[in-house]
Formats: C-alpha cells, structure tokens, sequence
C-alpha cells in the first residue's frame, strides 16, 4: 500500500513522456535537428530487438528524406520519429508503471519528474 501511494503522489505532480525501442539514428527531413533533436527509426514496443536496441523518450512522428513516414534498421521497418534525449532509468518506479500499463500485450514506459 506504501508502493501505491507513493507512486499515486508521484503521478499527480509529474509529467509523463513516452518511450518506444529506437535505434542509433536514421536520416530525416531535417524538422527533429531544426529543433535540436535527434532522428530515430523506432518501433512501437518497449522490448528491444536487434534493430532497435535503444529505449528513447520520443517526442513528434517525423519523416525521412523521400517524405516516407516509415524506416528500416537491421532490416526490420519502423518509424521516423524525433527524440527528446536517451533514456535513463532514475526513478525506481519507472519499471512498475510499465506493468501497470501493459494492456494486451502493448506497453508504454513513463518517466516521470516535477514540473
């Protein structure tokens, strides 16, 4: 019960961002660099594969140089999206709230901090 209230209070007063499985890098139409930010092929997953061994906070969908919305890494197709900075696991409720909310199979990893 101390967990779940811990965590209630970190969530009220939190910002949540998303993470999806991203690789090293991928080229864009240069709009994520125009805001300082990197461009990544990503999946929509928290579990890493060869491809995209990276978690990365991600932020707006984005496009390659062809315009396409799509890309590959290691041979598997994924999306262009730009991404906020690395992800680093700081907080140690971070792991749990991926449990809390997994639905079918599908997970979302939030971190959270203080505004």
């Amino acid at each position: 019960m101390k967990i779940f209230t811990l965590i209630s209070v970190a969530i009220t007063g939190a910002a949540a961002r998303g993470y999806l499985a991203c690789n090293g890098g991928t080229a864009g139409d240069g709009g994520c660099s125009a805001n300082g930010q990197d461009t990544l092929c990503c999946i929509y997953s928290i579990e890493t594969t060869k491809g995209f061994p990276g978690l990365r906070e991600i932020g707006s969908p984005s496009r390659g140089p062809g315009g396409n919305e799509k890309c590959t890494s290691a041979g598997e197709e994924g999306w262009v999206y730009c991404a906020v900075k690395k992800y680093k696991a700081d907080a140690p409720f971070d792991l749990v709230l991926a449990v809390i909310a997994g639905r079918r199979n599908q997970y979302v990893v939030f971190s959270l901090s203080t505004p």
